[in-house]
């Protein structure tokens, strides 16, 4: 029987094979236990491990804190991109010829615009570097929308997924040698050659807020950020 009340029947004989699915959701090969987990309740280690930022209008002291079990960002109109959040101190993760996951996790009722990006460049600004940065937006009552590129290589460019007005409740970047892959919850990915993805590229990681316009307010609730490999 379907979930909709209909009933179907099928000659097993010829089923060659059956694919069992989580809701759409990506492999469950995918929740092995991660290798690093950020989830904001050991502040005794945050310091080391992160920068707190803000550049392009944004400020951590006036428009963000780190609360347990979360990174709260909240950015009003009249500040420009208000690129507020967090940077790590260090490479982040090496690229190999296996993949590796970043998952960010985010309060999907809390969001309305979220960055994640890698650069090989050390820089608070992650836009004016060899990347790969997405964005998730609300780009209306009923709408929002990633955009996945390489924001310095113009052909590195991988288009748009449309969701719906709330936040995704987890977005995964996967990356190995040469490529990189957006992932959201219900299976929907972009993906795409990056060039500077060289094995061996040693990556730094930030996420921070991103409103939809320029001088937009924007909110943004981190919950936890893993890595899978």
């Amino acid at each position: 029987w379907l979930k909709d009340g209909r009933k179907v029947e099928y000659d097993t004989a010829k089923i060659t094979w059956i694919n069992f699915s989580d809701s759409g959701t990506p492999s469950a090969a995918a929740e092995k236990t991660p290798v690093f987990t950020e989830d904001f309740t050991r502040m005794s280690s945050f310091g080391a491990i992160w920068e707190n930022f803000g550049v392009v209008g944004g400020d951590f002291q006036r428009f963000a804190r780190v609360e347990p079990g979360h990174l709260v960002v909240r950015v009003p109109e009249g500040n420009n991109w208000g690129k507020t959040g967090i940077f790590s101190k260090e490479p982040f993760v090496t690229v190999d010829e296996t993949p590796v996951r970043i998952q960010v996790e985010l309060d999907e009722n809390e969001t309305t615009g979220v960055c994640i990006a890698l650069s090989a460049t050390r820089d608070l600004d992650i836009w004016r570097q060899q990347n790969v940065w997405m964005t998730w937006v609300k780009t209306s009552e009923t709408e929002g929308a990633t955009n996945f590129v390489n924001t310095q290589n113009g052909p590195e460019s991988y288009g748009a997924i449309k969701t719906g007005p709330s936040a995704p409740r987890t977005i995964s970047i996967v990356l190995q040698a040469g490529k990189a892959s957006l992932i959201l919850p219900d299976g929907k990915r972009s993906e795409g050659s990056f060039g500077w993805l060289k094995a061996g590229t040693r990556a730094y990681f930030t996420v921070y807020s991103h409103p939809a316009r320029s001088s937009g307010s924007v909110n943004l609730t981190v919950n936890s950020i893993k890595v899978f490999k």
